[in-house]
Parts: C-alpha cells; sequence; structure tokens
C-alpha cells in the first residue's frame, strides 16, 4: 500500500478507526480507499510533501507498466525538467518492490517526467511517520497502520496498492513444536516494531484464549529471519510469506506459517 500526506480538504471524507469494525481494523485485507477520487482537481500546497494528485497516478500507472513490461525503454525524452518525487520502502528491498525498481530501471518514472529517489527507512516503522512530517512525498506501509495514523491524527492518506493480497504471516519452525497458536505459551514471538503487529498478535491470541502475559515478544527491526534462525526467538510476526518465508525454505528449513488468508 502506497501512502501520501493528506489535503485539508480530504480530513472529513475519512473514516475514524472508532467508526470501522474492529474486525475489519485488525485485517491486513482490508482495503483503504483514496481520500479524494480520480476527478478532483489536485494541487502542490504550500505544506512541505503534499503531493499533486496528478504526479501520483502517474507514479502508479509507470509502476503498473513495469509489472507488465517485456521490452526495453523507449528513447524518448522531452528535455523538460522533471519534477523530484522521494519514495520510501516499507522494508530493505525485497520481491515486493520489484515493480518499483524495474520502473526505474527501465526510465519509465524519467519518461513520465519524475524523478524519483528510493530511500530504505532506517526504523521499519518510520515510513508513515515520515509522510506526515513531510519528510518524504510518499512510503510503502501497511493498511492497518493507516488507520492507526488516522486515530493518532497524522495527516497520511492510501493512495494506491503494490500487492492485491495479504502477505503478513506468523513463521515457525517446527523443530520448535509449537504447532498452533496455544503453542505459543512461554515463547518468544519476534516482530519488526511496527504497531500494527501488537494489534495482530493481540487478536490472534485471544482467539486462542491466550494474552500477551502468556509469551515474550522482543523488537527486532529489520532482524526477523536472524532471530529466528539463531533462536533469539522461536517465531516472527511480521514477515511476509513470499520474502522470508521463501528464504527460509530455500535455507533448507521446515516451517509453519500462518497469515491473514490462512
Amino acid at each position: 500500500m502506497i501512502a501520501a500526506r493528506m489535503r485539508p480538504t480530504d480530513a472529513a471524507r475519512i473514516r475514524p478507526l472508532s467508526d470501522i469494525p474492529r474486525s475489519a481494523a485488525t485485517q491486513d485485507s482490508y482495503r483503504v480507499r483514496p481520500a479524494w477520487s480520480s476527478t478532483s482537481p489536485g494541487s502542490r500546497s504550500s505544506c512541505s510533501g503534499l503531493l499533486r494528485v496528478p504526479s501520483l497516478l502517474v507514479l502508479l500507472l509507470v509502476l503498473a507498466l513495469a509489472l507488465a513490461a517485456c521490452g526495453e525503454k523507449s528513447d524518448t525524452t522531452t528535455g523538460a525538467a522533471r519534477e523530484p518525487l522521494s519514495l520510501t520502502l516499507d522494508f530493505y528491498p525485497n520481491p515486493d518492490h520489484a515493480g518499483i525498481y524495474m520502473a526505474q530501471k527501465l526510465g519509465y518514472f524519467e519518461d513520465a517526467g519524475l524523478d524519483v529517489s528510493i530511500h530504505t527507512p532506517s526504523d521499519p516503522a518510520a515510513p508513515i511517520k515520515q509522510v506526515a512530517a513531510g519528510q518524504t512525498d510518499l512510503a510503502i506501509s501497511y493498511e492497518p497502520e493507516v488507520l492507526l495514523a488516522h486515530e493518532q491524527g497524522l495527516n497520511v492518506v492510501a493512495v494506491g496498492a503494490l500487492v492485491d493480497r495479504p502477505l503478513t504471516s506468523l513463521i515457525w519452525l517446527k523443530k520448535s513444536g509449537i504447532g498452533g497458536v496455544t503453542g505459543l505459551r512461554g515463547k518468544t514471538v519476534a516482530t519488526a516494531g511496527i504497531p500494527y503487529q501488537d494489534a495482530y498478535l493481540k487478536t490472534i491470541l485471544a482467539r486462542a484464549k491466550l494474552t500477551p502475559s502468556d509469551l515474550n515478544t522482543v523488537n527486532v527491526g529489520y532482524g526477523l529471519l536472524p532471530a529466528l534462525v539463531g533462536g533469539k526467538a522461536q517465531a516472527m510476526l511480521g514477515g511476509f510469506s513470499n520474502v522470508e518465508g521463501i528464504d527460509l525454505k530455500l535455507r533448507g528449513k521446515d516451517l509453519e506459517e500462518m497469515s491473514s488468508k490462512s
């Protein structure tokens, strides 16, 4: 999901978290719709970090083109000055960002008149806060994070999606003997420290009649895989089935995983 700062006129269109069913607020598959329509006029205000809507639409379009591309980039250039646009990833570069890097490599951003700079955050919990603070124009984040940001009064809005299905997973190695959520009692679960993960874990545990006090959690930031493989934690929440899940399988590790789609 791609997040940007919200214009002042969009505030009235955002539903507060209290108006959304709790089950929806804790599901990765919940879709946050853009706060403006495609016909809304866009303009850059004096607030740092506010984007013109056409620039957002162009960015999403070139990402789609990059994912579908099978040829080489066009040599057509306009010579016009390109508009600077900063994009902060949600995590270290991984397969979910393939369309972004392909668009950059093939020159689609340049052809669209954009000078896109891609940044990896120092803390995976920081991107949406950086958008709100005007430190980056766009950020990759998660639908529940936008809901939590609105609840906290942060000036952000969802403008598009990179992946059309939930990927956040609860993963453990079979040798841990966990076997299921009830087996987490007394174990240590590693997270990336992103706020929505706490809400996820609490919901998961409640369905198994457990509470957070029944286990230990540790914020390891980017170190989800080392924590699990090295034994610092017996399970991790926040890894993706198509990233950490695949990595573990390539390492020859037998694993079990649960995700929002399970």
